[in-house]
């Protein structure tokens, strides 16, 4: 019996070692009755939840991953640093080397929220280094003489966790909230960056075509061979949203299961999304 344990131990230190070390590059294909033909072919590259991983001296081994392409838009979605990080110089650069790919935007994760006036300095750093930060506001991308919108949508830290540091009974992200913190939807297609997947019905009620999430890390745990993931950042088992490409009500969301954390049998991913008119011209 101490044999089996030991077996079993051994195999999961393993899967864990590879887990954590290995870095993937996944590509998701969109289907968008809402974007213009002229449009068709959108491509973005998303990444999220960093944390303190480094993959290398200045995270060369996690650049170098990235497929070597021009990008309409480049999303971080958040969590770029943990709570308790200080320094920030590095990450700056990280950012400024990730925007050669194309116009590049970022959004706060819970822990820049958590972290307070540092998280405030690391946005503020970022825009200073031409990086577009979007805090429940609006910005442009083109797509071949398109324009198309994108939004920031900076969730509440209640949306994370109580006031007493509890995870017990939080709200959900609702229409209302959106209406109340980000500028009107227009008639254009439009992108939300938003930190946290569980607003999904909430985003694509808003009127989001293509919601691009992060925060659950792929569920920390991923059952192996399934998509299956086991826990969500707020202790719960078997979140609804944890990884890959959603769907409801011709509405998209894509959720990167990050970068940075502990994670096992769920690797460290950067996501490439490719957006199609239901009737590209001439394709």
């Amino acid at each position: 019996m101490k044999g089996i344990f030991a077996a079993a131990a051994a195999v999961i230190t393993a899967a864990a070692a590879a887990s954590n070390l290995k870095l993937t590059a996944e590509n998701f294909r969109v289907i968008s009755g809402s974007l213009p033909e002229q449009a068709d072919g959108l491509k973005i590259l998303h990444l999220s939840d960093l944390h303190k991983k480094k993959f290398g001296k200045n995270y060369h081994r996690l650049l170098n991953k990235i497929p070597d392409e021009k990008y309409d838009a480049v999303c971080f979605t958040g969590d770029l640093i943990s709570r308790s990080e200080r320094q920030f110089s590095q990450k700056i650069d990280f950012m400024k080397r990730l925007s050669r790919f194309g116009p590049t935007f970022f959004i706060a994760g819970n822990h820049e929220l958590d972290a307070g006036k540092y998280g405030e300095m690391l946005m503020k750093e970022l825009q200073n280094a031409g990086i577009t930060v979007l805090r429940n506001s609006r910005s442009e991308i083109t797509k071949n003489g398109v324009k198309l919108d994108i939004f920031g949508y900076e969730g509440e830290k209640r949306f994370f966790v109580n006031e007493n540091g509890s995870h017990l009974k939080l709200p959900k992200i609702t229409l209302s909230d959106l209406q109340r913190s980000l500028p009107a939807k227009t008639d254009r297609f439009t992108v939300l960056l938003a930190h946290s997947p569980f607003g999904f019905d909430a985003y694509s009620q808003w009127g989001a075509d293509l919601s691009l999430c992060g925060h659950v890390h792929g569920g920390a745990v991923r059952i192996p061979f399934t998509n299956v993931g086991v826990l969500s950042p707020e202790r719960k088992f078997f979140p609804k949203y944890s990884s890959g490409l959603y769907e409801k009500n011709g509405k998209a969301m894509v959720v990167s299961t990050g970068i940075g954390k502990l994670r096992l049998f769920t690797c460290s991913s950067i996501t490439v999304v490719t957006v199609r008119s239901k009737n590209p011209g001439g394709v």
